[in-house]
């Protein structure tokens, strides 16, 4: 777990790509199954923390820029029924969308580092 307040969380996800590591999720600690069941000051405040921690990868993995990601619905990829935003760290020529087969579970150790920045840039907000 990266930052954690009352409504939200952001960790280091559990599966990564290959060009991409470290990227982030940010739940809703409510169970909140999709984007259509969001009440309005919950998605305000979702929009905060997507931005901050878009800002935070920017700073802190010092990335070419930033992709944020999410899915509502069997159609539109949603495989994990609990609300969520995926923020990827971009790198220059890196395919994300190109390369999602080549994924990985990365170890504890692995994940430490990026948590660890993450963690710093957050505190010192």
């Amino acid at each position: 777990m990266v930052w954690r307040s009352d409504l939200r969380t952001v960790f280091i996800a559990g599966k990564w790509w290959r060009a991409n590591h470290g990227h982030a999720i940010d739940i809703t600690n409510e169970h909140i199954e999709n984007l259509y069941d969001m009440p309005a000051p919950v998605g305000h405040a979702k929009f905060e923390l997507m931005q901050l921690t878009a800002m935070a990868l920017k700073e802190s993995y010092h990335c070419d820029g930033r992709s944020i990601r999410q899915h509502s619905e069997p159609a539109g990829n949603q495989d994990v029924w609990h609300y969520h935003i995926l923020v990827f760290p971009r790198h220059a020529g890196d395919n994300l969308y190109l390369n999602q087969a080549d994924t990985f579970w990365p170890s504890a150790e692995q994940k430490r580092p990026y948590a660890e920045r993450l963690r710093a840039y957050f505190s010192g907000r």
